[in-house]
């Protein structure tokens, strides 16, 4: 048998032991929280730094009353200092600043390596905000930053489909992609992008067709996306540093876009047949044939929308039978009507994105 001076030691041993684990673990545990915490302040703190060097005060100040509790109280106070004293030199600031990330010569530009360079087909997107005029002129200020939600929201999205950003004019975009499937999936990706962003409250209380919906299918600005696929010609532009596209397929496109409707994504029957449904589960809302602008005879169109926002296929529907009404009407009043004048149609954003293309197919 063991004297009972062992026994002792060792219960004191493993006294020792067990009080030792609790409080090592205990210091580990804390150890393990406050390297967490440091980890997502400095997350944070970059982000704030990004958006501050960009000039984007509207989201850096968003982002700084989010996060108070996550940051130290000194590195709070710092960026609050940085952020309010570039609000103080914002009038002597040149605009150029503050736009920078709207501008084709920004180095940040999706989209490395321009697709068709080789002489294959390409798929050209069109997309626009569905009346962007009057929000502009309802609520500016929250329009502002609306974009730039906008723009980060497509952006985000043409890099992972590997789309190429030809240009922009104002807020609609040209990009271009390799095939009609990822030009498809990034149309669906962007209209489920812009549904899940944070939108301006101002924006969402004020314009109606940017209120947020009880079964969750609308919200925020309404983006029309417009499809075509074919064969293109494509030259280095060396003012903007980019390439850029002309053809056929490039005016079909963009009239096509013009032809669609917020919230949904217009494709052509070549862009359609070559779309993985199982990649990029959607909704078809066939349109049928159309007249477009600029293109002989007519074009067969539809209208995908994601599958998980199939309820926005009413809407669609109705309102390309409301279109198709006011064109009968409108038929009707000039067969009635006797004309001594006519009168140019407005130059809209699609045409400047896609005038040089229809010049050059004239020429051609």
């Amino acid at each position: 048998s063991n004297p009972p001076g062992a026994i002792q030691n060792y219960l004191i041993y493993m006294c020792t032991f067990i009080l030792d684990y609790i409080f090592t673990r205990g210091f580990a545990d804390s150890l393990m929280e406050e390297k967490q915490k440091v980890e997502a302040s400095v997350e944070t703190a970059e982000q704030i730094a990004e958006f501050l060097s960009k000039f984007d005060l509207d989201t850096s100040e968003e982002i700084l009353s989010n996060t108070k509790d996550s940051l130290p109280p000194k590195l709070h106070i710092a960026f609050t200092s940085i952020l309010k004293n570039l609000k103080i030199y914002r009038p002597f600031l040149p605009d150029a600043l503050f736009d920078s990330e709207d501008t084709v010569l920004s180095p940040g530009l999706p989209g490395a390596v321009p697709p068709g360079t080789g002489g294959e087909d390409v798929a050209i997107v069109f997309t626009d905000i569905q009346g962007s005029t009057s929000i502009w002129e309802a609520c500016p200020v929250a329009m502002k930053r609306a974009l730039k939600t906008h723009n980060r929201a497509i952006r985000e999205v043409m890099e992972l489909y590997q789309g190429y950003e030809v240009k922009t004019i104002g807020d609609s975009f040209m990009v271009a992609f390799e095939s009609a499937d990822d030009a498809v999936g990034f149309g669906l990706a962007v209209q489920l992008g812009l549904l899940k962003s944070a939108w301006p409250g101002e924006l969402l209380e004020s314009v109606a067709s940017c209120q947020k919906d009880a079964d969750n299918m609308w919200g925020g600005l309404r983006v029309r996306v417009g499809v075509h696929c074919g064969p293109v010609d494509i030259e280095y532009n060396p003012i903007t540093g980019r390439f850029d596209y002309f053809g056929n397929t490039v005016n079909v496109a963009a009239r096509v876009e013009a032809a669609s409707v917020g919230g949904g994504v217009a494709v052509t029957p070549d862009v359609l047949s070559g779309v993985d449904a199982r990649a990029h589960p959607y909704v078809e809302v066939p349109i049928g044939a159309m007249t477009l602008k600029g293109v002989t005879g007519t074009t067969r169109l539809s209208v995908l929308v994601p599958a998980e926002l199939h309820g926005r296929r009413s809407y669609i529907e109705g309102h390309y039978r409301s279109a198709k009404g006011n064109r009968r009407e409108s038929n009707a009043s000039r067969n009635s009507s006797v004309h001594t004048a006519t009168q140019e149609a407005p130059v809209t954003k699609l045409d400047q994105l896609s005038s040089v293309t229809i010049a050059c197919v004239e020429k051609r």
